[in-house]
């Protein structure tokens, strides 16, 4: 059985990122049952052979520069939204640039983050295969937007406030919304399986009208433990030059501090009511972007920033070098960083949203506290930090809790008897 993943990118954001550790993982594991894992990537980044993009054609990139300008003018028309949107503009055929043997019956197709760039709504309905779907945003059960609009304005995040917008969103979204709407419910009837990362997204998933059809298994994204794992701290630290005494709080994101949705300004306002940790020489590390220009937030511990790191390894070793992963986000249908920091042995704090709720054991491996209230998560930031013995302990659980639930083998475990059931469904008939 070929399996072929199919993703807007194999390392650029998290959700391409989670798209290529799932193929990497099924690399390694689904050999021994006689199937091959291939990889698509509209825009390819690493060197792996095992990779597919579009060939370097000239009617490929005219094609790709005009749906970069059609998707912006229909961004343009959406004047009130400010959301990040996809519309799945069509033109490109992805098969005619894969090898024979890689589409050779039996075959399933694995879609991940697709972009405007991948495959439009019409060509994932008229796909001769059967599908999965693996979801790393809300993008499949929304008309056209990749999360809820409110992210920013700090609304209850309850799940039955969220599915009631689902069911009304195809008569209160604007007119290219009902458009799009419309057009993903008359071409998806060939979705066999929703993968969703979390029970949030599951749910989401159900109550959508759009996907309510369709069979949901929650598998969460995996993680190579051999590389995603405890480093000396303090080699860490003077890796990256950061002070080998005082607590170092961890807070990063694709982009940094600039998504509303990753709540950069809730991190802020909770880091502010943080004064006394100055006298145990805390300081905090953000990852994702360099030092800005010019500071917006005066707050009483210094910032270090680290710029965007790509290699996982260097990655590993900054969780390893701080005592405190903190997790603001207003929506998170995963949050890697969380499960990354947590097989590194590092506590996560955060608000209690989304997959965060899957992936942190409350009291064991971290705080969730309640959304988004920024003195509870200062009080919970200070007390990881200042209690060594609860620090150990909850790394202690976090590195098993990786274990058992992330680990790259288990991962691909439950994706091949998913394959196995989808497949058993259509190729029987």
């Amino acid at each position: 059985m070929n399996i072929l993943h199919i993703s807007a990118s194999d390392h650029d954001g998290g959700a391409a990122k989670a798209a290529y550790r799932i193929h990497l993982a099924l690399t390694d594991e689904i050999q021994k049952f006689n199937s091959r894992s291939h990889f698509f990537a509209s825009r390819r980044i690493s060197s792996d052979p095992s990779v597919y993009t579009f060939n370097n054609s000239l009617s490929n990139h005219i094609r790709h520069w005009r749906n970069r300008f059609i998707a912006k003018a229909l961004d343009c028309l959406q004047l009130r939204s400010i959301s990040y949107r996809s519309y799945a503009m069509p033109g490109r055929n992805i098969f005619e640039n894969l090898p024979a043997h890689v589409t050779r019956s039996p075959l399933i197709i694995n879609l991940h983050w697709l972009g405007n760039d991948s495959l439009s709504i019409k060509g994932i309905g008229s796909l001769a295969f059967p599908v999965v779907w693996t979801l790393h945003d809300l993008w499949a059960v929304l008309a056209t937007r990749h999360y809820f609009e409110d992210h920013k304005s700090n609304l209850p995040t309850d799940s039955q406030i969220q599915a009631s917008k689902l069911k009304n969103s195809s008569t209160t979204d604007s007119f290219l919304d009902k458009y799009f709407w419309n057009l993903k419910a008359r071409h998806w009837n060939n979705i066999k399986l929703i993968i969703a990362p979390s029970s949030w997204v599951a749910n989401l998933s159900q109550s959508s009208p759009l996907t309510s059809h369709i069979p949901v298994l929650i598998i969460p994204h995996p993680l190579d433990l051999q590389l995603w794992r405890p480093y000396h701290p303090i080699e860490s630290r003077r890796f990256f030059g950061l002070p080998e005494r005082g607590p170092l709080i961890l807070f990063g994101a694709v982009g940094g501090v600039e998504d509303p949705r990753k709540g950069a300004d809730l991190l802020f306002e909770s880091l502010s009511l943080l004064q006394d940790l100055a006298s145990v020489n805390a300081s905090i590390v953000i990852f994702g972007q360099s030092k800005p220009a010019k500071c917006e937030h005066q707050l009483p511990l210094p910032i270090r920033y680290m710029a965007h790191i790509s290699d996982e390894l260097t990655m590993a070793r900054l969780y390893s070098a701080c005592d405190v992963m903190v997790v603001p986000s207003r929506q998170e249908t995963f949050g890697q960083t969380a499960s990354e920091a947590q097989a590194c042995g590092v506590p996560v704090v955060g608000f209690q949203v989304g997959g965060l709720v899957d992936i942190v054991e409350q009291e064991q491996t971290g705080f969730l506290v309640k959304p988004f209230d920024s003195v509870k998560l200062s009080c919970a930031i200070r007390r990881v930090v200042t209690d060594s013995k609860l620090r150990h302990r909850l790394s202690l659980n976090a590195r098993t809790r990786a274990k058992r639930l992330w680990c790259h083998r288990i991962v691909a475990r439950q994706y091949n008897e998913a394959y196995k059931y989808v497949a058993g469904s259509f190729f029987s008939k």
